[in-house]
């Protein structure tokens, strides 16, 4: 039905974009790797329930731009009514993450790129995976394309425009 639909390794081209364009984020992201993983090794499975701030980041990225721009459609099964508007029974309904994702009746400041938003879902046991997100209810977040960044790409000098020498680890 829709043939616009990006690729996981877009997703995380925009993560990273946005975290450049906000070092302070950046940094954050690479303080919690460095303090949970370590300068060592890759992250492995057993790490990802401890990176909160980064999974965070995820979660803004895919907020934003999100690689599905639509959810599948379904079919209303009664009659209901979602924000003051009747769907019948047997209606067909398309959602747009991205509308939903910047709507400020939603999110305060939605065009900006705000991981803190999420970490409270973190800290109070909820939305454990990324499924909202990602829309199909069998990927978990190990399966989610920003847990697979590899660490050289995390450790890599990247700098704003117009930013003379910004080193994200030291």
């Amino acid at each position: 039905m829709f043939a616009i639909i990006d690729n996981p390794s877009n997703a995380v081209e925009w993560a990273l974009a946005e975290m450049i364009n906000r070092p302070e984020v950046m940094q954050k992201a690479i303080d919690e790797l460095d303090m949970v993983v370590g300068k060592e090794r890759l992250v492995q499975e057993s790490d990802i329930s401890q990176l909160n701030y980064l999974k965070s980041c995820i979660r803004e990225a895919f907020r934003m731009h999100p690689y599905h721009p639509f959810n599948p459609p379904h079919v209303a099964m009664a009659d209901t009514t979602v924000a003051g508007y009747t769907i019948p029974k047997g209606s067909h309904v398309i959602l747009s993450r991205f509308g939903l994702g910047r709507n400020p009746k939603i999110w305060v400041e939605p065009l900006e790129f705000r991981p803190e938003r999420h970490l409270n879902h973190w800290e109070e046991g909820l939305s454990r995976d990324l499924t909202w997100y990602l829309g199909n209810n069998d990927v978990d977040c190990k399966d989610a394309a920003g847990i697979h960044l590899d660490e050289a790409s995390w450790r890599s000098q990247y700098r704003s425009p117009g930013e003379q020498n910004w080193p994200c680890s030291s």
